[in-house]
């Protein structure tokens, strides 16, 4: 690998979290971190369809894979209270609790926990631009590049539902 001026690996590191982001290279001793899938040891797969925190303190659960197709906000708001899915009560997350399924080191263009299945797109959150508004654009998260932002309602995203453990 070619020396790299500290700063700038620095920068790549602290930006992406993966050494071998540098310069697009992996080094000498094998693949990257950046090349295998990012399973954090933060979620648990619960076997019944839904992964939750490993922390037991932490009682939110989150639906494992999401539905194949893309909702309105509307829709997906719909299709989280009619889920029917370990006999929990389903809604839809807050913006903060998808950031909560980011990784710092995307795979293939994700950045979604790999404990998790289903698009690697924008994902519907409950969260309002103007609350109060009927009419005010809704939140969402990429999970490609891990953003977060708003909507307008009658855009088409993905939806993956979240409850409270009992």
């Amino acid at each position: 690998m070619r020396a790299v001026p500290r700063i700038l690996v620095t920068l790549v590191v602290a930006t992406t979290g993966c050494v071998g982001d540098v310069l697009g290279e992996s080094p000498p001793s094998g693949p990257s971190d950046c090349d295998v899938p990012a399973a954090t040891g933060k979620f648990t797969d619960r076997g019944d369809g839904t992964v939750g925190y490993t922390a037991p303190v932490i009682r939110t659960v989150f639906q494992k894979d999401s539905p194949g197709s893309d909702y309105t906000w509307n829709g997906a708001n719909e299709y989280c209270e009619d889920l029917e899915l370990a006999g929990l009560d389903w809604r839809l997350p807050e913006r903060s609790e998808l950031e909560g399924l980011l990784v710092d080191c995307p795979v293939e263009g994700c950045r979604m926990e790999a404990t998790f299945e289903g698009s690697c797109n924008y994902y519907w959150a409950s969260d309002e631009e103007k609350p109060g508004d009927p009419d005010s654009p809704r939140g969402f998260t990429d999970m490609g590049f891990g953003g977060s932002g708003f909507d307008g309602k009658g855009y088409e995203h993905a939806v993956r539902c979240v409850a409270k453990q009992p």
